[in-house]
């Protein structure tokens, strides 16, 4: 039994944060260098990682909530 599920629902929430969090990260870290025009690798490498970072922490707290409720699931009551 595979205690690492990741749902639809999960996979939802975790792109809703991504372009809320991530949106509001790109105006606040790269914000200058965009208006300046400033575009190059580096900036576009930020601009994905201000993304990812939010994807990232919502699914790893999504796949960890799920493991502890079917972990608490197997526990024997007392």
């Amino acid at each position: 039994m595979s205690l690492l599920i990741y749902r639809m629902a999960d996979l939802k929430r975790a792109l809703l944060l991504s372009g809320v969090v991530g949106s509001w990260l790109v105006a606040v870290n790269q914000g200058t260098a965009i208006t300046q025009g400033a575009f190059d690798g580096t900036l576009y490498l930020r601009i994905f990682l201000d993304y990812a970072t939010p994807f990232t922490v919502s699914s790893c707290t999504s796949l960890l909530r799920s493991r502890s409720d079917r972990l608490d699931k197997l526990k024997p009551k007392t």
